[in-house]
């Protein structure tokens, strides 16, 4: 061979193991790096949330994740209005669990989560129906001062991102 050819072969095998450990880093477990992070307004706070993007990223939602910054969450939206179910499979940390309606109002809470409660399903209860579940790390909501009735501001970009 010659030392062009050689050299082009080297390139190629250092540009695809270059991409690979990428993809690998990114889809670590617990790694939220390859999610949207979205802006949204909640109790006069900004929070970061992080918008699964696909079935698997939804039902990992939080899943093997070892820190969650104060003021971020992950929003799941529900394409059906009724009693979405959660549970801490996978789960290291605590989690505040809201449910929320149609219009974004907060309707159930479960607060401080922890992950030995798996394989206990959580839902938010029969006659209170929910669109959006959001997840926040163990005791925001209380300090963020949520309650019943609290509403989640989004931008409509994020909407339409969360119903496709």
């Amino acid at each position: 061979m010659r030392r062009i050819d050689i050299a082009i072969i080297v390139t190629l095998v250092v540009v695809i193991a270059g991409a690979i450990a990428i993809l690998l880093y990114l889809a670590r477990p617990g790694s939220l790096d390859h999610l949207p992070v979205q802006q949204a307004a909640l109790a006069h706070t900004t929070l970061s949330l992080y918008v699964p993007t696909s079935s698997e990223a939804t039902s990992r939602g939080l899943g093997g994740v070892e820190q969650l910054p104060p003021d971020h969450g992950m929003l799941f939206y529900m394409s059906y209005t009724d009693h979405p179910s959660i549970w801490m499979k996978d789960m290291l940390i605590s989690i505040d669990i809201l449910w929320l309606d149609s219009e974004r109002r907060v309707v159930h809470m479960e607060l401080d989560v922890a992950p030995d409660t798996y394989p206990q399903v959580f839902r938010n209860p029969i006659g209170t129906s929910a669109q959006y579940v959001l997840e926040l790390g163990a005791e925001q909501a209380k300090q963020l001062g949520i309650s019943l009735g609290s509403e989640l501001v989004l931008s409509e970009p994020i909407i339409e991102h969360l119903r496709r």
